[in-house]
C-alpha cells in the first residue's frame, strides 16, 4: 500500500470517515475497524489504510443491513403507491402503458424521498425502464430514469455506476430534446456531481427560462441551491412549489428540513405535518419531527416519535442517530455515544447530528475538528457543501452554544459568511 493510502492519526481517520474521533475509536473496539499502533500502549500513535477501511466498512454495513432486514421483515408495509396524476393531467406518451409507468416512476421517487427505502428507488428505476420499453424515444422517461439514479447515488452509497447511469440517461434526454427544461436540469446535475458547480448553474438557469414559474423546475433548482448550502434561496424555491399536486408534496418535507437548519423550528414543525399525513409510516419523517421536538425541549414527545420510528423501521440508522441527539439533550454521554456507534453511512444530516452531540456534551474540539474537516472534504463525500453560513449562524441551536464561545468557531463562521456573499453574486437570479 502506498503512502497516499495511509492515514496517520485518529484525526486523519475521523476526517476520512466523516465521523468524530470517539466514534471511530468505538468502531475499532466494537466492530474491528482496522487500525494499527506503532507500539502496544494505550496512547500509541495509530495509522490505518484507506483501502482496508473501505473494505471493512462495506463488510460491516452488509452485516448490519442484513440484520435490519431480518428485523423489518415482520413489519406491515403500506400498499404499493398508485400512478401519479389524473385524467386532467396531460399524457407524457402516446402509449397508455408508458404513460402509466412514467407516473408510477415519479410516484416512487416521491415515496423514496420520504422513506429512503432502497425498494422504492428500485421501483422508480423499473417503472421508467418500462416506460422506455413501450416508448423508446421519450425524453421525459430518460430524464426520469436519470433522476431515479441520481437519488440512488446521492442517498444509497454514492456508487459510481449509479452516477454513470444518471449521466447517460440525462445525456440521452438532452440529445432527444435539447430545449426540454427537464433535460437542461439533467445537464445541470451531470455537472454538479463531479464538482463543476460554476458550470452547473447555467443549465438550471436555462431550465427556469424554458419553463418560467414551473413548480417542478422550482423544486429542482431548490435542491441545487440546498446542495450549495443556500438555505434561504432553497426555501424560497421550495415555497413556490407548494400547492402543486406533483411537486408540492416533494417540496414540503425538504422545505421543513431547510427550516430546521436555519432555526425556524416552529415553521418546520408545521411544514412536516402534511408529509406525515401522506406518509405516516416514514421513519425518516418521524425522525425529522422528533428532532424538531428536541430543539424545542419537548423530549417526552420526541422519545415517543423515535419509538414509533423504530417500530416502523427496526434497526434504522437514522433512528439511532436521532436517539443520540435525544440522549445528548438529557446529558447522557454514554448512551449518546452508544447510539452513534452503530455503523452507518455518513450523510450530511448524520454528520450534523454527531457534531451537535459532542459539542453539547463538552467536547467542542472534537466537534470543531469534524466541522472543519467536513467543510474541506464534504462535497466529495456527501455531494453537498456542508456547514453553510446560515446553518452555523443559527443561534437558536442550543447544541452549538459551547462552540459559539470559541475563536475557532468564529473563524469558521466568518469564512462561511464570505463564501455566502461571494456565491450570492455568482448565482444571480437563481
Amino acid at each position: 500500500m502506498g503512502r497516499e493510502d495511509r492515514l496517520d492519526t485518529w484525526k486523519d481517520i475521523s476526517a476520512y470517515l466523516g465521523r468524530c474521533t470517539r466514534t471511530c475509536q468505538n468502531w475499532e473496539a466494537l466492530y474491528g475497524l482496522p487500525a494499527y499502533r506503532l507500539e502496544q500502549t494505550p496512547k500509541a500513535r495509530v495509522y490505518a489504510f484507506k483501502g482496508e477501511i473501505d473494505a471493512w466498512f462495506e463488510r460491516v454495513l452488509k452485516e448490519t443491513d442484513s440484520s435490519r432486514a431480518r428485523g423489518a421483515a415482520s413489519v406491515d408495509r403500506p400498499e404499493p403507491v398508485q400512478a401519479e396524476g389524473s385524467a386532467d393531467v396531460p399524457a407524457v406518451s402516446p402509449s397508455a402503458v408508458a404513460d402509466q409507468a412514467y407516473r408510477a416512476g415519479r410516484k416512487a421517487i416521491a415515496r423514496f424521498l420520504a422513506t429512503r427505502s432502497p425498494a422504492d428507488a428500485a421501483v422508480a428505476v423499473d417503472m421508467f425502464e418500462k416506460a422506455l420499453r413501450e416508448d423508446p424515444g421519450n425524453p421525459l422517461a430518460y430524464a426520469g430514469l436519470g433522476e431515479a439514479y441520481r437519488w440512488d447515488y446521492a442517498f444509497l452509497g454514492m456508487r459510481p455506476d449509479r452516477l454513470e447511469r444518471m449521466t447517460a440517461n440525462y445525456a440521452k434526454a438532452c440529445e432527444l430534446a435539447p430545449d426540454l427544461a427537464e433535460a437542461s436540469i439533467g445537464l445541470g446535475w451531470s455537472l454538479y456531481f463531479p464538482g463543476d458547480i460554476a458550470g452547473a448553474g447555467a443549465p438550471f438557469a436555462r431550465a427556469a427560462k424554458l419553463k418560467p414559474g414551473d413548480p417542478g423546475v422550482d423544486l429542482e433548482i431548490g435542491h441545487f441551491l440546498l446542495g450549495l448550502g443556500r438555505l434561504d434561496r432553497a426555501i424560497r424555491r421550495f415555497s413556490r412549489a407548494l400547492g402543486d399536486p406533483a411537486a408540492g408534496a416533494k417540496a414540503e418535507w425538504i422545505r421543513a428540513l431547510c427550516l430546521e437548519w436555519t432555526g425556524e423550528y416552529e415553521a418546520a414543525l408545521a411544514a412536516v405535518k402534511g408529509p406525515l399525513r401522506r406518509e405516516p409510516t416514514s421513519a425518516y419523517l418521524r425522525c425529522l419531527q422528533a428532532r424538531l421536538m428536541i430543539y424545542e425541549g419537548n423530549l417526552a414527545d420526541a422519545e415517543a416519535e423515535l419509538t414509533l420510528a423504530e417500530a416502523l423501521s427496526p434497526g434504522c440508522g437514522d433512528v439511532a442517530f436521532n436517539r443520540a441527539l435525544l440522549w445528548a439533550a438529557r446529558g447522557d454521554r454514554p448512551m449518546a455515544e452508544k447510539a452513534l456507534a452503530l455503523p452507518a453511512r455518513t450523510t450530511l444530516l448524520r454528520n450534523y447530528i454527531e457534531t451537535m452531540v459532542y459539542a453539547s456534551l463538552g467536547d467542542p474540539d472534537e466537534a470543531l475538528h469534524l466541522i472543519a474537516s467536513t467543510i474541506e472534504t464534504g462535497f466529495s463525500r456527501l455531494v453537498a457543501h456542508a456547514y453553510p453560513y446560515l446553518y452555523l449562524a443559527n443561534t437558536r441551536n442550543r447544541f452549538h452554544d459551547r462552540l459559539r464561545r470559541t475563536p475557532r468557531f468564529e473563524g469558521l463562521l466568518a469564512r462561511q459568511r464570505r463564501r455566502y456573499l461571494e456565491e450570492s453574486a455568482r448565482l444571480g437570479g437563481l
